[in-house]
């Protein structure tokens, strides 16, 4: 009859190893004070009966869960891809991340000019955060439209000292808060470079809400290398949500000194700027150039391909991940906000060409 199989309990460890069970909670918890022979026996014990750390218990003790909060929804590639780079960072830290997002319709909800979000929305927006803080996260990841919609409510994060990182949007200043982003304002000059160097003057930028970091850094940066060229100027059309950017795009190549070439602030309105050049019988190249950003996985199927920037969408989630677990540890000194920018890459495939005379 073989022996029974014992559990991976700390009184088990204990007995087998011939130390207290005291001991063996400061060997597991890692606490320097036992000697090094007295470790070495009582991890070789606790390796063999397979024992596992209550992350629970410790939390409490500690004050640490060992978990993140993410309000990222997996929107597109682009954030799917962020997603990614934040779970292979906090699994790697030995972090959990905990995912949560408000519901799907607030982050399509218009956002334009100043008007209202629905009135569910900051209810919702705080069901979130009381969600997250009442598994006690060491530390919250947010994306955009949620950072926007909920400024009201951060406090609820700050006032409980849990740090917080928005990824590809600043808040404001006051609130002291990391931000980790593309490069957008870079990725805006290298699309005006582009299309300046294709020869082309009468340019349009369609973008998002302005008050939006990532779009207002791209417009920025579009519109400064733009500003060096003699002859060159840049129309800019705010979009309030992705379903108007046909209709918007229509009236601005309707125009009679319609622009030749166009940056769009997303791939998803270089998508809808097709369709709407399609309506109007304008072929892409030859009549209309169009850039995109983020470089999503339909891009290259577009027809043409779709000239785009494109973030690291993985390393940002990485680096916003460790900031994160970062900032959770006590490990960065200064208070101040951080705000981080990764770099992005142009690629050209065949959505631009050079204007025709």
């Amino acid at each position: 009859m073989s022996p029974p199989i014992l559990r991976p309990t700390q009184a088990n460890i204990a007995r087998l190893s011939g130390v207290s069970r005291p001991t063996v909670s400061l060997v597991l918890s890692g606490d320097p004070g036992p000697s090094k022979e007295t470790q070495r026996k009582v991890l070789a014990v606790a390796q063999e009966l397979g024992y596992r750390p209550n992350l629970l218990v410790r939390g409490i003790k500690s004050g640490h869960s060992q978990s993140i909060g993410v309000a990222i929804p997996p929107v597109d590639s682009y954030w799917a891809e962020i997603l990614y780079g934040v779970h292979d960072e906090l699994v790697g830290a030995e972090y959990s991340p905990l995912l949560m997002w408000a519901h799907h319709s607030e982050v399509k909800a218009p956002r334009f000019r100043g008007t209202h979000t629905p009135d569910n929305a900051p209810t919702d927006g705080l069901k979130v955060i009381f969600h997250l803080l009442d598994r006690r996260v060491d530390a919250v990841i947010l994306w955009p439209p949620f950072a926007f919609t909920y400024e009201q409510h951060i406090h609820e994060f700050l006032n409980r000292k849990v740090p917080v990182v928005t990824i590809d949007h600043d808040l404001p200043r006051a609130f002291g808060t990391d931000s980790v982003s593309a490069n957008d304002r870079a990725g805006g000059r290298l699309a005006a470079q582009h299309l300046l160097g294709l020869g082309h003057r009468q340019l349009a930028h369609v973008t998002g809400y302005l008050k939006d970091s990532w779009a207002r850094d791209r417009r920025d940066g579009f519109e400064s290398e733009i500003a060096k060229t003699s002859g060159a100027s840049c129309t800019v059309v705010e979009t309030p949500d992705d379903d108007s950017v046909f209709d918007l795009t229509l009236e601005l190549l309707s125009r009679r000194k319609r622009p030749t070439a166009i940056f769009a602030g997303t791939d998803k309105m270089a998508a809808a700027i097709y369709k709407a050049a399609a309506r109007l019988k304008l072929k892409i190249p030859d009549d209309l150039s169009v850039v995109g950003f983020a470089d999503l996985s339909f891009s290259a199927t577009l027809s043409p391909a779709l000239t785009t920037i494109r973030p690291d969408a993985y390393k940002i989630g990485r680096i916003a991940a460790a900031q994160a677990v970062a900032r959770a540890q006590g490990n960065i000194d200064s208070q101040k906000a951080q705000k981080i920018k990764v770099p992005v890459d142009f690629i050209e495939r065949d959505s631009t060409c050079q204007l025709k005379r």
